[in-house]
């Protein structure tokens, strides 16, 4: 409730502030202030997959750096990092360049709401790929 309100309020501080800011991407009906709070998370183009990554990325760093041939090859320059890993790690910076693209659309004041609404989710849509591609891959 006070996360709706929060965001109804949004706009009238800043308009009073005078900001300028980029046009926000459209919304869809169902992330609307408060029919959002009944009907999806804030967060509803986040996957499953996604967060999984994050956790088996996470998992498989400590993993890795608790393990004896990271105690052997620590701080030599080029050392061999296991393939699985080295996967998750490609697969987390496509994943980190796609959201620092979704920060760019969102920041661009040149692009119309409807135009930031479609770069926005085709870029989910890869996200939420990769991310599914490699916790099948390589999760458990």
């Amino acid at each position: 409730m006070g996360r709706t309100l929060a965001k109804t309020l949004d706009k009238p501080i800043e308009s009073l502030r005078g900001k300028d800011r980029p046009t926000e991407p459209a919304k869809y009906w169902y992330e609307l202030p408060v029919i959002g709070s009944f009907v999806r998370n804030d967060d509803s183009q986040r996957s499953e997959y996604v967060d999984r990554l994050y956790d088996l990325s996470d998992q498989m760093e400590i993993d890795y750096k608790r393990s004896d041939s990271y105690a052997f090859q620590k701080g030599k320059k080029g050392a061999k990092v296991p393939t699985e890993l080295a996967q998750v790690r490609t697969a987390m910076k496509t994943v980190s360049k796609l959201n620092k693209e979704i920060r760019d659309i969102q920041d661009n004041p040149k692009m119309s709401a409807e135009e930031k609404r479609m770069q926005i989710d085709t870029r989910k849509v890869k996200m939420r790929g990769i991310a599914k591609k490699a916790v099948l891959k390589l999760g458990d």
